[in-house]
């Protein structure tokens, strides 16, 4: 009978005592109650000992490790755009003994408390700003959404690390509505490229014909100083043959008129119409031609 007793000591002995040992893993916190009174300290990573069962009980363990949350966010910006703006936020319990206790006690559903939070504060921050802010200064709200956490939920033993805001995602209408814009953009840029081409052609045009005007004319004023300096020693040849000078005159113009008459006539079907073919001043001129001629010979 005292052997079984004894024994049986001994083993409830053992089982107390074994309850009185501690062995927390890396990233965790033990959290301790004494006769339901909360320890204000958590029992950190390592070996540690308390009061054996039923004084002292473990009744909880927070997980010391970076955790994540995500949720997409449906707001309105301040131009009345909905947009849908998926957001993470990286959050950790206290590492700190007192602070893993309040991780445990303060806040029922954690994980819950901080996405409803998140959520509420991002639409606030995006009500007040447009839809291109959005895209642009995402950074604010990141800040502005987490310095929030920070100071809300420090004291419930949670450390907000990082909030991090995704690209905005448009509804169906803002995006097709904003398609549309940007088309029209593009086709207003094209038809403008398109103007812009067509004045350089113009302009270049332009004043390759101005070019070749000038060319042209130059030719001309040349032509017509050639005609004239050949006019004027065709003029003193016939007056030194013995022609005055109206007669010399007639006879150029209606050389001209006849090479002008030839010239005309094969370049296909014209009319001609010689309006001095009835005058004798050609004939006149000839027997004057060779009067001077029969003088000079003489």
């Amino acid at each position: 009978m005292d052997i079984v007793l004894s024994t049986t000591i001994y083993v409830v002995a053992g089982l107390l005592a074994i309850t009185c040992i501690i062995i927390v893993p890396g990233k965790r916190a033990k959290i301790l109650e004494t006769f339901g009174k909360p320890h204000e300290h958590a029992r950190l990573p390592g070996l540690s000992f308390k009061m054996p069962w039923p004084i002292t009980n473990v009744v909880g363990t927070v997980n010391l490790q970076l955790q994540e949350i995500g949720a997409d966010v449906s707001v309105k910006t301040k131009d009345n755009a909905f947009m849908t703006l998926p957001v993470k936020v990286q959050y950790r319990a206290s590492a700190g003994p007192r602070g893993a206790v309040k991780a445990h006690y303060e806040l029922e559903d954690s994980e819950q408390q901080i996405t409803s939070y998140v959520l509420n504060n991002v639409r606030q921050t995006a009500a007040g700003m447009d839809m291109v802010d959005l895209y642009q200064n995402r950074d604010d709200i990141e800040n502005q959404v987490q310095q929030a956490l920070q100071e809300r939920f420090t004291r419930f033993g949670f450390s907000i690390e990082n909030v991090l805001v995704d690209e905005p995602q448009p509804s169906v209408e803002v995006r097709d509505a904003f398609n549309r814009v940007i088309a029209s953009i593009r086709e207003k840029e094209a038809a403008e490229n398109i103007a812009e081409a067509k004045r350089i052609e113009l302009v270049g045009v332009a004043r390759a014909e101005k070019e070749s005007k000038k060319l042209q004319g130059e030719g001309i004023a040349e032509m017509r100083e050639a005609i004239a300096t050949g006019m004027k020693q065709a003029m003193n040849t016939l007056k030194d043959a013995g022609l005055n000078e109206t007669q010399a005159l007639s006879l150029l113009m209606d050389t001209n008129r006849l090479d002008t008459l030839g010239s005309a006539a094969t370049h296909g079907n014209m009319v001609l119409v010689d309006m001095q073919s009835g005058s004798s001043t050609l004939s006149d001129t000839i027997a004057a031609v060779k009067v001077a001629q029969h003088q000079v010979e003489k």
